[in-house]
């Protein structure tokens, strides 16, 4: 079993600290959040995952990029489809396929807006993700980068992405259905509000700790359980 550990810094000295001080740790122990691989038989999810939630609930993020800090506040006031609507860069078209089944197919519990399918209202939330009659978008919430571009239609509650644009240079190419992956989690637990394990890349490091830091760079705090 794995812990990734937090320090807790003293609270009565956060409103004095300024740019270029020195900061003592307090005395408090270290906290520790357990990191624990789940076998397939000890989940709902039918596969073997590593259990991020006390990481992912726990982490925070933070950034001295002034420009990342102003690009986040000003996306969070988007009100019209055309302030984001555009491709990824170098972008291809591709079609959906997961296991040989093509297509991404949902149910939802009820209709969706009509603009916003999700939008992060704190920097722990790393994606926003937005529709017109025929698209849905995915853009990084930090930074605006449009990173999946998909085809979709809607017959009452039933939902299905089938086309896809993608940055040709970013594709995985050690698992050409991540990014497919990748969508089908966003779709279920950033939508539809499930909890759903997510991919890892396979180039990641098969170790605990840098898997939850990925997953947290990645998701943020809906990250709880991820997979390899």
């Amino acid at each position: 079993m794995e812990y990734y550990k937090f320090i807790e810094y003293p609270n009565e000295k956060i409103s004095d600290i300024k740019v270029g001080d020195i900061i003592q740790l307090g005395q408090k122990p270290e906290k520790r959040y357990e990191l624990k691989w789940l076998e397939k038989s000890e989940t709902p999810f039918n596969r073997r995952i590593l259990d991020c939630r006390e990481y992912a609930i726990n982490s925070l993020s933070f950034t001295d990029n002034s420009e990342t800090i102003n690009t986040f506040k000003q996306l969070r006031y988007v009100h019209n489809i055309n302030e984001i609507r555009r491709l990824p860069q170098n972008a291809i078209k591709g079609r959906i396929s997961i296991n040989g089944k093509r297509d991404l197919n949902f149910q939802l519990e009820h209709k969706l807006h009509k603009l916003f399918l999700f939008k992060s209202l704190r920097m722990e939330e790393k994606w926003d993700i937005y529709r017109d009659d025929k698209y849905f978008y995915f853009s990084r919430s930090w930074t605006g980068e449009m990173v999946y571009v998909c085809r979709y239609h809607i017959d009452g509650l039933s939902l299905t992405l089938s086309k896809i644009f993608i940055n040709r240079e970013k594709i995985d190419r050690n698992d050409e259905e991540y990014d497919f992956k990748v969508i089908d989690f966003l779709i279920v637990s950033h939508i539809m509000n499930i909890i759903k394990p997510h991919p890892i890349p396979y180039s990641i490091k098969n170790d605990p700790v840098t898997i939850a830091e990925t997953s947290f760079l990645l998701f943020g705090n809906r990250g709880f359980f991820c997979y390899l």
